[in-house]
């Protein structure tokens, strides 16, 4: 761990794409479930974790592209 809390971690191609599918259908189901509901204070909890694991896995991608 470095002074900023941050872990580091060496992942293979294939492990940051099974990473990156992962939250990918995360996202994809946090929205399918927003269908499913009515109630507001869900739909908002849903829409933020969608947010996170959108940021997270853009994070993810653009490591991939540094590397290359």
């Amino acid at each position: 761990m470095d002074n900023n809390g941050k872990i580091k971690l060496e992942l293979t191609p294939k492990e940051i794409s099974i990473l990156s599918n992962g939250l990918i259908c995360l996202i994809d189901n946090a929205y399918r479930a927003e269908k499913l509901t009515c109630e507001t204070s869900v739909i908002k909890a849903l829409d933020e974790s969608a947010e996170i694991y959108q940021k997270l896995n853009q994070k993810i991608c653009n490591s991939v592209s540094r590397m290359e």
